[in-house]
């Protein structure tokens, strides 16, 4: 039984996040940066949404947290060669974060799906977060229809692995819009903004879907499996994706996208 690392995924993840940067930018286009901001990019991946913003704050900064240690190496490289001076980076994760009264904007994207407790993390946020500062978030909602999810869990009940699944449920962060407003107030955060957005993936086939969630998402699952279960389960999957495909190309995937703001006076949580 394989253990996940963050560290030890592929290359192709850069493929993924790169298949989803026009997300990312719409957040970015939401926020309205001032060339003094002081921006934590939690979550930072490979770099390349840092270094757009590190482009639109000239004056100011840009930290780039990211747990995996192989990402903050691509972003230094990545920065070093574009020699954008205004950045440092740090291997962290968005639930361990001790800044305090730090940066003046929190920006996540494709993130906040993978915490494990919600509560924690904004109260990370508004705590890095200095008077009137903005957290600016952005996350799928994975729901039992999204491939990430349907396509393992058919796997796993037609070739009969319930066994290794028991007491376990995929570690993602699937809250309500009420959900999430509440939890976004327990953290001291005012002004609250919460929408829903749907966004259409098209792959050019069947397997570049497969790929596209195989080395985050279905590995999520893989390492509750015996090494002898792994490749018949990956390739059930790949089968089911294959069948679906020529029927529709398009995968769709609801998203949240949230703002809050640290008020004046507000404690320190």
């Amino acid at each position: 039984m394989a253990s996940f690392s963050w560290n030890r995924l592929p290359e192709q993840y850069s493929d993924a996040v790169r298949s989803q940067a026009f997300i990312g930018e719409e957040l970015i286009g939401t926020i309205g940066f001032k060339p003094e901001d002081r921006v934590l990019d939690a979550g930072c991946g490979v770099g390349n949404l840092t270094l757009d913003i590190a482009r639109m704050v000239p004056e100011g900064s840009v930290t780039g947290m990211d747990i995996s240690e192989g990402r903050i190496a691509q972003c230094r490289d990545l920065f070093r060669n574009e020699k954008i001076p205004n950045a440092r980076f740090y291997v962290g994760s968005i639930e361990e974060m001790t800044e305090e009264e730090e940066y003046t904007i929190v920006f996540s994207n494709s993130v906040f799906q993978w915490v494990t407790d919600l509560d924690l993390a904004l109260s990370s946020f508004h705590r890095a977060l200095r008077t009137g500062g903005l957290a600016a978030i952005q996350f799928p909602r994975l729901f039992g229809d999204h491939p990430m999810i349907f396509y393992p869990e058919k796997a796993i009940r037609e070739l009969k692995l319930e066994e290794y699944f028991k007491d376990w449920t995929f570690p993602a962060c699937v809250p309500s819009e009420g959900e999430l407003k509440k939890a976004m107030e327990r953290a001291g955060f005012s002004e609250i903004l919460i929408r829903e957005d749907e966004t259409a993936f098209s792959f050019p086939t069947a397997q570049k879907l497969f790929d596209h969630f195989k080395n985050v998402g279905y590995a999520r699952y893989t390492q509750r499996l015996p090494e002898e279960y792994e490749e018949a389960f990956l390739r059930k999957i790949l089968q089911d994706i294959e069948e679906d495909y020529t029927k529709d190309k398009t995968q769709r995937c609801r998203r949240w996208f949230a703002y809050g703001r640290k008020k004046e006076g507000a404690a320190t949580q």
